[in-house]
């Protein structure tokens, strides 16, 4: 069974703007937002910088960035920040290519259809260690302008659009009373306060994540108490020692548990609880609201393994390869539950559905030698599968 997702991928406790850089105009027709989807796929898949830069549009996401930062900016100071998300983009972007290779980061377009709330391309983020393992999943909504350049995006595991992170923080960055007051919804920001944002952006600039993490603690209480200090502070953490991020998420599930956008950070947070009741209802609230694919559903049924409730489980499974047939650890998850409950037919399918599908070739008799599965031997589910015609295997070289 593959391990449940453990980190969030991509937290990027710096400028989350860094994902993507300023570029020339690349229009494309309504009917081609498909082929969008798949270039901004394509792009993280190839480690393609110059692709991406092509592909967004930071004037647009740089007005957004001053949207977000309210009404107390002179023209001068929006022109300003306007002017400096355009030019940090190019600066920044290879960093982020980078962390995606050395994150091995797989990305699959799972949606790219017009949505008039906002979002219009989904793109899925696999995590891969070492081995080839899955260490965790992220999705990415992008936001496409009237030309089908990106405009903005949110990361489910940052649980906020881009221009809305990066507006914290410019504001963390300038010092400025009246811009944190108006982000935090603190209505008096005095000089202790101002100075400890200074050492939190200090810490933040030098990439010094055990000391942005001690200084966020520092703060006063009417800044613990938002939704902010607490999602920034699991993202510092997944940098840090897994003690201090389960008590971050921990805080995070205690103050703002019931945030409907938070259902995907918080599965890791109720798969530490061992609580997987509560994980499967995160992962449905997380579909209904954004999408049903291969991987939730794989989570729910691997949480369902959990549970002993191997009939769910199995229906979990069928549904992750009705929904991605090439769902390899969801066809061996099925096949665990098979083994478990020694239901020869559920293994038969879980099997032929590897060989359909993930171009593997089992002989029946081989199958049964290991000891795992010698039960199956003799059971009429076994025999029809050892019966049914089978691919030639190709002559030796």
């Amino acid at each position: 069974m593959p391990p449940f997702a453990k980190r969030a991928l991509l937290a990027l406790s710096l400028c989350p703007f860094t994902l993507f850089a300023q570029g020339s105009p690349q229009a494309s027709s309504q009917g081609d937002l498909g082929r969008v989807g798949e270039r901004i796929t394509a792009a993280f898949n190839e480690r393609d910088a110059q692709a991406l830069t092509a592909m967004t549009d930071f004037e647009s996401f740089g007005q957004r960035v001053v949207d977000a930062l309210g009404d107390s900016l002179s023209d001068r100071q929006k022109t300003d920040i306007r002017r400096g998300v355009v030019t940090a983009g190019p600066r920044t972007i290879e960093t982020t290519i980078r962390r995606v290779s050395a994150g091995r980061a797989k990305a699959d377009l799972l949606r790219a259809s017009r949505n008039p709330n906002g979002w219009d391309v989904l793109v899925r983020l696999a995590l891969l260690d070492a081995e080839g393992a899955s260490a965790g999943f992220d999705y990415v909504q992008f936001e496409l302008g009237d030309d089908d350049r990106i405009d903005d995006w949110t990361s489910e595991t940052l649980a906020a659009a881009a221009s809305r992170q990066v507006s914290t923080v410019i504001a963390m960055m300038a010092g400025d009373a009246d811009l944190l007051s108006g982000l935090f919804g603190i209505n008096r920001i005095d000089e202790s306060l101002l100075a400890h944002f200074k050492r939190l952006r200090d810490a933040v600039a030098a990439v010094d994540n055990p000391r942005a993490f001690a200084t966020l603690g520092d703060m006063p209480e009417p800044v613990r108490a938002t939704r902010f200090w607490a999602t920034y502070r699991v993202a510092l953490a997944s940098n840090l020692d897994e003690t201090t991020y389960r008590e971050s998420l921990d805080h995070l599930a205690r103050h703002h548990g019931d945030a409907p956008d938070l259902d995907f950070l918080l599965v890791d947070h109720a798969y530490y609880r061992k609580d997987f009741r509560r994980v499967i209802a995160l992962l449905e609230a997380f579909e209904r609201r954004v999408i049903e694919d291969g991987t939730t559903t794989l989570l729910k049924c691997a949480s369902s393994v959990e549970l002993k409730d191997f009939a769910a489980a199995a229906g979990h499974c069928r549904r992750s390869v009705q929904l991605e047939p090439t769902q390899e650890d969801a066809w061996w998850t099925m096949a665990g539950v098979a083994i478990t409950t020694q239901d020869a037919a559920l293994a038969v399918e879980a099997l032929t559905g590897l060989e359909t599908h993930t171009g593997q070739d089992f002989d029946p008799d081989a199958v049964v030698a290991i000891a795992e599965y010698a039960w199956m031997a003799g059971t009429p589910a076994f025999k029809a599968w050892k019966r049914a015609p089978r691919a030639p295997k190709p002559p030796s070289p």
